[in-house]
């Protein structure tokens, strides 16, 4: 994901575009071996997220957000968040 924003981030830095990546695997890795504990870490980094995009007043009808297994809970988190966003990937 990270070589992916990176690149992403290279190719349309001229587009006026913007690429903000969230890495939360220390947040994910719960130390207690109860399954689904990082479940519970979605929606926290998800309000989280969603409260720093708008304070950086981004707006949700030009935000994509895609994420990767996990990623992509928080992700549609995000969404559900911002009441809409433009794209889900």
């Amino acid at each position: 994901i990270r070589k992916l924003s990176q690149t992403t981030a290279r190719l349309y830095e001229n587009q006026d575009y913007q690429v903000l990546a969230l890495d939360w695997r220390e947040p994910a890795n719960d130390p207690i071996p109860v399954p689904f504990t990082a479940a519970r870490s979605i929606t926290p980094v998800a309000q989280w997220a969603t409260q720093t995009l708008k304070n950086l007043g981004l707006n949700r009808n030009k935000i994509t957000v895609f994420g990767h297994s996990l990623g992509a809970y928080v992700s549609a988190e995000i969404g559900r968040e911002f009441r809409g966003v433009d794209q889900l990937v």
